[in-house]
């Protein structure tokens, strides 16, 4: 995000963005790495878009609907060789989530349509100006913000497993899960 990666690649694909998903094309990069991180990476790129002006609040949107996604390691490695004893299998699923997730950004391109365009968001003579690029002058900040923002994620993360983890295990223990099991598997 402190590179010029996101603006360079944000020219080159606003072409193929644009038209297909209705975000400009820094939103590339938060897709890509959201297929190659998987969780929360896509998401965290999209919202760091607004924080910064990149993006508008519609465009925010329609990124969260295809960039946060799993990644290769779990679907190929988790799922596919773990569960299924297959690494066919888990390159399926990931082609296949791969497919599912530029079809969900197909459709939601039309989310908010009608909305004023953002496209002054991308590129803007504010944003360039507030961004702080990698010197070796700001290394050290640089570094600070970024293991300061990945432990405050990762934290968060793992806050909300356990808030419910301990919801779930309360239902577990006073059997709310059973009693809805049985309500519901008649109606299945």
């Amino acid at each position: 995000m402190h590179t010029n990666v996101v603006t360079f690649l944000g020219r080159f694909l606003n072409r193929y963005m644009k038209p297909i998903f209705n975000v400009s094309g820094e939103g590339a990069f938060a897709f890509v790495m959201g297929m190659i991180s998987g969780y929360p990476v896509g998401a965290k790129i999209a919202s760091n878009f607004r924080q910064n002006n990149i993006c508008s609040k519609e465009e925010c949107e329609r990124l969260l609907a295809f960039t946060n996604n799993s990644g290769p390691l779990f679907i190929i490695g988790t799922v596919g060789i773990l569960m299924f004893k297959n690494t066919t299998i888990g390159i399926l699923l990931f082609i296949t989530h791969i497919l599912a997730c530029l079809t969900v950004g197909f459709l939601f391109r039309y989310w908010k349509r009608n909305k004023k365009s953002s496209s002054s968001f991308f590129g803007t003579s504010a944003f360039k100006q507030d961004k702080k690029t990698v010197t070796f002058s700001n290394l050290g900040e640089i570094l600070a913000q970024s293991i300061t923002s990945s432990i405050s994620t990762i934290l968060l993360i793992g806050g909300f497993m356990v808030i419910f983890s301990s919801i779930i295990s309360i239902f577990k223990a006073s059997r709310v899960i059973t009693q809805l099991y049985l309500v519901f598997s008649t109606y299945f």
